[in-house]
């Protein structure tokens, strides 16, 4: 049984065509407790996503980078 087709300007609700703009998305390594995140498979599946909605996508090495939680009053 294939899986129905997905249309990328419905899912995101743009009448562009696929392709024509950049999507950045990021994955963190850790959790708002500290804890580690697998982040090696979070990865891997926002690309099996996005390459069965767009055709194709790519990782960019990793960055750093900081967060603000205002629930707790803390900057990570």
């Amino acid at each position: 049984m294939s899986k129905p087709a997905i249309s990328p300007q419905e899912v995101f609700r743009t009448s562009l065509p696929a392709g024509t703009s950049l999507m950045v998305i990021f994955v963190p390594s850790l959790d708002r407790d500290g804890q580690a995140i697998d982040q090696d498979h979070w990865v891997d599946e926002v690309l099996a996503t996005l390459a069965r909605l767009f055709r194709g996508a790519t990782a960019y090495p990793r960055g750093k980078g900081v967060w603000r939680d205002d629930q707790r009053g803390v900057h990570y």
